[in-house]
């Protein structure tokens, strides 16, 4: 999980997972709902919302999913939609700018989705501008926290993280750091 402000480093950091997933002969799906970011990804074609696809469209989209090769980009907006992505397998999943997300009802597909994952040999890594504009589903699989510098606190997740305290006091030296000019400073915090 990587939490910061635009221009901190999250898209920076994600890259270089992507690069080493794919160095490692492994692929990479970038899922956002932004039309303008990842550009230079080749795209999953002929999204749109599931429940306008026909049966056809949708098994083409799954098909596209299971077996592109190196990396590819979806565009994924509505949160139904993320069910698709659990015929992704054997590489790294990169969700961008998470508060896309945030729903209630999008718990129990996100926690579907996270479960079944390591069986299906994929990492994930989840980008928010913040601690509140990631699905709390999230802070229940995490292993690992980069910390960039965000505008909220950690408290406001103390019911799913269980060192929010010593989060509390990292995110507080990322900002300091951030403030005197240091604008990608980040810590990595296994939780």
């Amino acid at each position: 999980m990587a939490l910061g402000i635009n221009g901190t480093g999250k898209t920076t950091f994600s890259r270089k997972f992507v690069d080493i997933a794919l160095n490692a002969g492994r692929r990479a799906l970038i899922v956002t709902a932004h039309e303008n970011e990842w550009t230079e990804i080749p795209e999953i074609k002929d999204m749109k919302p599931i429940e306008i696809m026909t049966a056809t469209e949708r098994i083409e989209i799954v098909k596209q999913i299971s077996t592109f090769t190196g990396q590819a980009r979806i565009l994924i907006r509505k949160v139904n939609e993320i069910e698709l992505l659990k015929f992704f397998h054997n590489g790294i999943i990169i969700f961008d700018d998470c508060r896309n997300y945030v729903a209630s009802r999008l718990d129990d597909i996100i926690v579907d989705f996270l479960v079944s994952s390591r069986q299906q040999m994929v990492d994930i890594i989840a980008n928010a501008h913040g601690f509140g504009q990631m699905p709390p589903a999230f802070f229940t699989y995490i292993t690992h926290i980069a910390l960039f510098k965000v505008n909220d606190s950690p408290t406001i997740r103390k019911k799913e993280l269980y060192l929010w305290r010593d989060l509390v006091e990292v995110q507080r030296k990322v900002n300091e750091e951030f403030n005197k000019g240091n604008t990608h400073t980040k810590v990595i915090m296994k939780v």
